[in-house]
């Protein structure tokens, strides 16, 4: 079995799945890379291969640089000086996702006859917030109530109002590892939004930290809203997570051929629980015991009803919350890349050993 990895060289992602091969006994993948393919290095014609993995392009800031870019030419739009290396810089998320889209779309093109882990088309419905819930509505799958897309502060402020909502998270359309993310309240006229996002000042540049933050200001918190809202945010409504231990958790669970498999709960002092802002992981059985494994049961199920909705993905990564008062299930996204999941095992297997397995299976 041949693999083909477009991704990073040098990132620990593609060195993890030729790890994987290896222990199979498998010949190592060829890899693509991202910058050499939008600097036109080499082409969209893919070499041959039994399998193509698209991994992610995160972590490179020439990577990002070039996808911007390459958005920017897309929607017509002058490109833009303010493109110097600034690590966590958040910004031109819209035009990276147009140009992610139009290197994918290129290939899916130019390679008709390639067979895909996760296609192009899926993988980018999946990186759009807006898209990813409408497919998942085909499957009933349990979510959040969702209040659609915005761009202006008016009409957010509105669906708070008319709906009676004091309490929304606010997501980037595209967008991923919790970057921009916004749990907003309203009371009266007062807000408060508790997120990621650095605001440096006096320069108005926001960051992506590690240590979420609450702002109270008027002035920031309309800086925040209207340098996001432009690129369009998701609204849905807020979902209390149940508590363990003194923390708020949710569930990672990675679906692999339509089989919930790895599981690792995810646990946070604040409503951000990705496991990379330094939250902490959970032990399983413990939980388990804690709550009862009909509900873990119940969780991994709507795991995989969400994975349902991306029927040709060989794997996708589903984050699943259930209400404090364990009454309720609600899956909050969907991850195209979300299997860098170190040490977790599943039947002796990390991610990539068993998306590895799963390939042979049906090679």
């Amino acid at each position: 079995m041949r693999c083909l990895v477009i991704g990073n060289p040098e990132n620990r992602r593609v060195a993890f799945f030729q790890r994987a091969l290896h222990e199979r006994g498998l010949p190592a993948a060829q890899v693509c890379s991202y910058l050499d393919l939008l600097r036109g290095r080499v082409g969209p014609d893919l070499p041959p291969a039994d399998w193509v993995r698209i991994e992610s392009p995160g972590e490179c800031f020439e990577v990002e640089r070039a996808l911007i870019g390459w958005g920017l030419e897309e929607a017509d739009e002058p490109a833009t000086a303010d493109l110097e290396s600034e690590p966590g810089r958040h910004r031109h998320t819209r035009a990276c996702h147009l140009g992610f889209a139009r290197l994918l779309a290129r290939l899916e093109a130019c390679n008709p006859e390639a067979r895909w882990m996760n296609p192009p088309a899926s993988i980018l419905a999946m990186f759009d917030k807006h898209a990813a819930h409408q497919r998942m509505r085909t499957q009933s799958t349990p979510r959040p109530e969702y209040h659609g897309l915005v761009t202006g502060i008016d009409r957010l402020r509105a669906i708070s109002a008319q709906r009676g909502l004091s309490r929304l998270f606010l997501k980037p359309r595209f967008g991923s590892s919790a970057a921009g993310v916004l749990a907003y309240r309203r009371r009266g006229s007062e807000e408060r939004i508790t997120t990621t996002l650095e605001l440096e000042r006096p320069s108005g540049k926001l960051y992506n930290h590690l240590n979420p933050r609450t702002y109270h200001r008027d002035a920031d918190i309309r800086h925040i809203l209207e340098t996001l809202l432009p690129d369009e945010l998701v609204v849905e409504s807020w979902l209390p997570k149940a508590n363990w231990r003194g923390y708020s958790w949710d569930l990672r669970v990675l679906v692999i051929a339509g089989e919930a498999r790895h599981v690792v709960p995810r646990m946070s002092r604040s409503p951000l629980t990705n496991l990379h802002l330094g939250n902490r992981r959970g032990d399983l059985d413990t939980l388990s015991a804690h709550i009862g494994a009909s509900r873990v049961a119940e969780m991994s199920a709507a795991a995989e009803r969400a994975a349902r909705a991306f029927p040709d993905c060989l794997y996708v990564a589903v984050d699943v919350a259930i209400r404090c008062d364990l009454k309720r299930v609600a899956v909050l996204e969907v991850n195209a890349f979300g299997d860098l999941l170190p040490g977790l095992l599943h039947r002796g297997r990390d991610s990539y050993a068993a998306e590895v397995a799963a390939l042979l299976e049906v090679n």
